[in-house]
């Protein structure tokens, strides 16, 4: 058997700890999800075309660079809640997220009393808006949102699929 070391498997595989370049795709990826910026879509992109031939070898090797690869190339899914942090409506949303823990799902919370942070870093979501005075989650695919819903439980179904 030859020796692997220093060679590029050494760098991309993962096992139970994530390689840097596995790391650096999961970031890179989960950038271009939550800001819509192409330039980190590519960048990802980059990252996965240096390690796709030693990937389709062995793809056992590197599961954190797999699920990396995924919320690059899969369908984009994010959750924008719009309300204030203490607020109760507020807890109970971010409590349904935790507790359904839906795949690929980003979070992004816009703090009504702050929300340039997050609208300067994804700019889809400086449109969204509390409904009534009320936290309210906006449930997005590929950054294309659907109704917004004041309602955890309504949030549950979306997130879960239900009816």
């Amino acid at each position: 058997m030859s020796c692997l070391a220093g060679s590029f498997f050494d760098v991309y595989s993962s096992g139970a700890i994530p390689s840097t370049p596995s790391i650096a795709l999961e970031v890179a990826a989960r950038l271009a999800q939550l800001t819509g910026d192409i330039k980190w879509s590519q960048h990802a992109g980059q990252l996965l075309r240096g390690a796709a031939n030693e990937v389709k070898r062995y793809p056992q090797g590197f599961p954190h660079l797999l699920l990396a690869a995924e919320r690059l190339l899969g369908k984009s899914r994010e959750l924008v809640i719009v309300g204030r942090r203490e607020a109760p409506r507020t807890q109970a949303m971010l409590k349904t997220l935790q507790q359904t823990n839906p795949p690929l799902t980003s979070l992004l919370f816009i703090d009504t009393e702050n929300p340039q942070p997050i609208t300067k870093l994804a700019p889809f979501a400086a449109a969204m808006h509390q409904l009534r005075g009320q936290t309210t989650a906006y449930l997005c695919e590929n950054h294309a949102c659907g109704q917004p819903l004041i309602d955890p439980d309504l949030l549950r179904k979306q997130l879960t699929g239900g009816e």
